[in-house]
């Protein structure tokens, strides 16, 4: 016998974008803008593609949180 999904089940994963993880021209982008923001001192540049990896992956992630909670609200985290 098939299980039935409850309510509280998280929905299937074909209803939701699909996760795209960033290219490698978004990290050096990315990664590029905080080598300016240093004020283009060299020496940090795996620190800033690190980071730049870091923020872009945590963007897109909770881009799709953001999606996953306006399709279903009661799987928002509570304030």
């Amino acid at each position: 016998m098939p299980l039935k999904a409850s309510r509280t089940s998280k929905p299937d994963v074909s209803d939701h974008k699909e996760f795209t993880a960033p290219t490698h021209d978004d990290i050096a982008q990315r990664a590029y803008d905080h080598y300016l923001e240093r004020g283009a001192s060299d020496g940090a540049d795996v620190e800033d593609w690190l980071e730049a990896e870091r923020e872009l992956l945590e963007q897109r992630t909770s881009e799709l949180d953001r999606a996953d909670w306006d399709e279903d609200p009661s799987t928002a985290p509570k304030k």
